[in-house]
């Protein structure tokens, strides 16, 4: 087995075993007594799974009855996200909740795999990466205070751009990285040309090696992936379907004119952010909005104010 297969597969199997924990924390007790109650009695909402699914979890239920939710995941075809959506809808069903139509607000999920209230109080240092196409920036934000604990960038160089010069880039850079309750990352694009690809490669390998090398005894997921669309609400980073810089938004905060992100910052990483070559300030910019979405929208519950079709 290649060295590529075995990175892509354990990053697999620890992303897995992250969502099976998470699965089982995200719901209250009463919750999840609940939902296995109706799992067991086979009595699923219809439209929580199509027929071929729900006659796979009657059939398995007829042999053994569930003790936890993470044992429907032993099903084949059955992972965390079908786990997910037979869990709200169940909660939905009995909450009284109409099934949303087209036209209405649907509730989305802007991180992967989703935050539980009950992990929120231990998420304090927040660490974001940002990927560029030729820097890894990131940021660490102690979220109860508010306080910029770190602001810096490591630059690379992939002359080839094979594996191992991915892995060597990424064993050089991470030891930089400041410790974190959890890492957030941007989720990964569709890679349809060679900059999304090579971004989404060294995504998948640091996000695997953080977690191999920092997460073994961490019981909330440590490694998180935030949906664009979050970045994209808060600080219109994107005009239609073209990026755009996010530098004037990071000046606004730093000079106290967003009150909504309002951080303490340190002059040495005011003056670290300024004297950056204009390139590397937008992937500083990057990494710090991440981190800023991530608190306001994940952790503090800002709404965005926008109907996904």
């Amino acid at each position: 087995m290649s060295m590529l297969s075995v990175l892509v597969r354990k990053f697999d199997l620890k992303c897995f075993s992250t969502c099976q924990k998470f699965l089982q924390r995200i719901y209250s007790s009463q919750e999840k007594e609940l939902i296995l109650n109706k799992i067991n009695e086979k009595d699923l909402p219809n439209r929580s799974l199509n027929p071929n699914q729900l006659t796979k979890i009657y059939q398995y239920v007829e042999k053994k009855k569930l003790t936890t939710l993470e044992d429907l995941l032993n099903i084949n075809g059955i992972g965390p996200k079908v786990l997910r959506k037979i869990c709200d809808t169940v909660l939905d069903t009995e909450n009284g909740t109409k099934e949303v139509v087209k036209d209405k607000r649907k509730v989305l999920n802007f991180v992967t795999p989703p935050i539980g209230e009950n992990q929120k109080k231990d998420l304090i240092d927040i660490t974001a990466i940002h990927i560029g196409a030729d820097h890894i920036s990131w940021v660490l934000i102690n979220s109860l205070n508010k306080s910029l604990l770190e602001w810096d960038f490591k630059e690379y160089m992939l002359d080839k751009g094979s594996i191992y010069d991915f892995l060597s880039m990424i064993e050089r850079i991470v030891p930089h990285i400041p410790h974190g309750h959890i890492y957030v990352l941007e989720e990964m694009g569709s890679g349809r040309n060679h900059i999304d690809y090579n971004r989404n490669l060294i995504t998948a390998i640091l996000s695997s090696y953080i977690q191999g090398s920092r997460g073994e005894k961490k019981e909330f997921p440590i490694v998180a992936f935030l949906k664009p669309v979050v970045k994209n609400n808060l600080y219109k980073a994107t005009i239609g379907s073209e990026r755009v810089s996010l530098q004037n938004q990071v000046v606004s905060i730093i000079e106290e004119k967003s009150s909504a992100d309002c951080l303490n910052f340190p002059q040495e990483l005011k003056t670290k952010f300024f004297s950056s070559k204009p390139s590397t300030r937008e992937d500083m910019a990057q990494a710090l909005l991440s981190a800023t979405s991530f608190i306001n929208v994940i952790l503090n519950g800002r709404t965005l104010n926008f109907v996904r079709p």
